[in-house]
């Protein structure tokens, strides 16, 4: 399995944050017939990142499981609608950050994804809200550590960015 992407501090936007937007702008400005097939093996060499939210729970080392005394319906309203509201938008012209949730009401869970879209999706957050006797059952999983600290707080009804 590809290693995370690397995350950036939010708020910073270099010109070419994205490695691969980079190369592929190298490939297509060109040169020799050489350097553009060594740049492509370096293009699909930087977008081995987690591109679906099934590889990120597989190879996730960052993990938190919090169970709730609110039910799963409201956890998963609350904490799409600020995971939206803070960490959605454009970054650039190709890039944008996206929150996506579904909820199953016949199955009795939701889940959200928050994920950077460019070239290849690179997944970066994926909860699970699970019905259970109690009330819900979270299960958040992430490729960095202050994503998950951020989802956490989501879940434990922080509202504001």
């Amino acid at each position: 399995m590809p290693p995370p992407c690397p995350s950036r501090p939010r708020g910073t936007r270099p010109i070419f944050h994205n490695r691969a937007a980079l190369l592929s702008l190298i490939i297509i400005k060109g040169g020799g017939e050489m350097k553009r097939m060594i740049l492509f093996a370096a293009l699909l060499l930087v977008t081995g990142c987690i591109t679906t939210a099934q590889e990120l729970i597989s190879t996730s080392k960052d993990k938190k499981t919090i169970v709730l005394d609110r039910n799963y319906q409201t956890v998963f309203r609350d904490v799409l609608t600020v995971s939206r509201d803070c960490l959605a938008g454009p970054l650039s012209i190709t890039v944008s950050d996206k929150v996506e949730g579904q909820l199953y009401n016949d199955l009795g869970f939701g889940e959200i994804s928050f994920y950077q879209d460019n070239l290849s999706d690179m997944h970066h957050v994926y909860v699970k809200i699970a019905k259970v006797a109690a009330g819900s059952e979270v299960s958040i999983y992430s490729d960095g550590s202050a994503y998950l600290k951020l989802f956490e707080e989501y879940v434990r009804g922080k509202k504001d960015c």
